[in-house]
């Protein structure tokens, strides 16, 4: 094994400049340690803020070239494990370490490498997460040949454009029925084919959440679902707790969520529909509201599918409420006006959005297996 200091050179970022004069619409993107979360879920460099070439110059700051790796070395975010390789040139903040690698390695095999590291295993003290540069310069890397490290390399890209290839095609399957939604129904906003406009309360039995304190907690039994369970179109059970069947029986007695009903996120990230398609039995968190459609006004189908647009979720952040603790209260839900089609036509995109839900399922379950594929990959060739 070698240490990384031998293969790789191990620095640290330099001070941000102080003052909006030295930030401009164009330049060399300046990536700070709170930008490492939006950069891997999708943002780019290109949303950053950026300095002209001449101001870093002159400021003394270090350009760092493409292929760096990237993660925080102090604070909070030193304990998420990040690890982010810089696509193009960039300036780098203080708070982050930056590994640059020698012309030797190949290239690609490094950054995958990097990405199997956790860097807070290199953290000594827990109760004020740093880590060290000195520590970092003593990782062991595997002595192995560049020609096997481009067939290693090659063998994770072929796993990882295939996953990646799988989720563009499940965001093109989420934007087909955004572009269906405006086709049949026309823009919200605008109107044009004249539907009449409701609010939500005027168009529900009820609007009722869940228990404002928290449960007590069981290993198995009934589901309560939370505002990290849902999103739109979609339930996510991966991490869902339990509560006993007694529980259930008191937190649903004077309100239980059923089939037919159609599910808000209210509190924490607000504004996320999903109906309620499935008969088994759950109950629901405060930070979730249960919207219980008129059948004959309204088609739960077409309830999902109208707050998931962006013409009823502008409305849902704009009536939220507090920056910590985010809450869309039931009275304000209440509030959102909608477009009403009639019902007929309500029921024909519902049947539309069930058939694009059968084949969001099996692209789910493609991604899922193509992300066990590259993690089992990942592992095999670096744990």
């Amino acid at each position: 094994m070698y240490r990384l200091e031998e293969i790789a050179e191990v620095s640290a970022g330099q001070g941000a400049p102080q003052g909006d004069s030295f930030y401009s619409e164009d330049g060399i993107p300046f990536v700070r340690a709170g930008s490492l979360d939006s950069l891997l879920n999708g943002g780019t460099l290109n949303d950053l803020e950026k300095i002209k070439p001449a101001v870093g110059k002159k400021e003394g700051l270090r350009l760092f070239p493409k292929g760096s790796v990237l993660f925080a070395k102090s604070g909070m975010s030193a304990m998420k494990d990040r690890v982010f390789v810089l696509p193009e040139d960039a300036f780098v903040v203080s708070h982050l370490a930056v590994i640059i690698p020698k012309k030797e390695l190949d290239e690609n095999f490094f950054r995958y490498w990097m990405s199997s590291f956790k860097p807070s295993s290199l953290i000594r003290d827990k109760s004020y997460p740093s880590i060290r540069l000195e520590d970092v310069s003593q990782i062991r890397f595997p002595k192995i040949s560049r020609e096997e490290q481009q067939k290693i390399a090659a063998t994770l890209e072929q796993a990882d454009t295939a996953r990646q290839k799988r989720k563009q095609a499940n965001q093109l399957t989420e934007q087909f029925l955004q572009s269906a939604f405006l086709e049949m129904f026309g823009d919200p906003v605008r109107n044009e084919k004249g539907w009449e406009v409701v609010t939500i309360e005027e168009v529900t039995k009820a609007i009722k959440d869940g228990p404002h304190v928290s449960p007590e907690y069981a290993d198995s039994g009934i589901p309560i679902l939370s505002a990290r369970n849902i999103r739109p179109y979609e339930l996510n059970l991966d991490d869902v707790k339990y509560v006993s069947e007694e529980k259930y029986a008191e937190l649903t007695k004077m309100f239980k969520p059923q089939k037919g009903d159609v599910l808000l996120t209210k509190g924490g990230t607000t504004g996320f529909a999903k109906k309620v398609d499935f008969d088994w039995s759950f109950c629901i968190w405060v930070h979730v509201a249960a919207l219980r459609p008129i059948d004959s006004r309204i088609h739960f189908g077409y309830l999902e599918a109208v707050l998931n647009s962006q013409f009823c979720y502008a409305q849902s952040q704009n009536l939220t409420k507090g920056i910590a603790n985010r809450d869309l209260g039931l009275k304000r839900i209440a509030k959102i006006i909608l477009p009403l089609p009639p019902l007929s036509l309500q029921k024909k995109f519902a049947s539309l959005v069930a058939q694009t839900e059968k084949l969001r399922g099996k692209q789910r379950e493609s991604e899922r297996e193509l992300e066990n594929l590259f993690q089992s990959l990942m592992q095999r060739y670096f744990e």
